[in-house]
């Protein structure tokens, strides 16, 4: 991944990428280019997702009556602004194994604090809340 693969956001002062087509990676930016601070975060980030996700999903699980498959669709720096103390978002899909189609119009976006001023390892992401989003 390298900041010239982002593309901007249409009429936002967002900034893109899917990395293989699987999800996509928000990050702050202007009219004219991504934010530089902003994408560090998201190679960062990039570098430990796999634990990220993990957190994410073990948090959605503990509320979740249905068993099933989550899919990760967006990453983002831009979205965490909106909830209050978030450094960034995870937002995912659900399939239940009992009705694939139960939860097509439900997202799941998780929200990380991620204190990078800490020592370590107090200085990892953590999940502390999420929201169901319906559409």
């Amino acid at each position: 991944m390298n900041i010239e693969q982002f593309k901007k956001e249409k009429n936002e002062n967002a900034w893109f990428y899917s990395p293989d087509g699987d999800f996509e990676i928000f990050i702050k930016g202007n009219e004219t280019e991504p934010d530089q601070d902003s994408y560090e975060l998201a190679e960062k980030l990039m570098s430990i997702l796999e634990e990220c996700k993990a957190k994410a999903i073990h948090l959605l699980e503990s509320f979740m009556k249905d068993e099933g498959i989550w899919h990760l669709c967006t990453a983002s720096f831009v979205e965490a602004e909106e909830h209050k103390g978030c450094a960034f978002t995870l937002d995912f899909g659900f399939e239940s194994n009992s009705n694939r189609h139960e939860y097509n119009y439900t997202g799941f976006l998780v929200c990380f604090s991620w204190p990078l001023s800490n020592p370590a390892p107090l200085n990892e992401p953590h999940p502390f809340k999420f929201v169901v989003e319906f559409s």
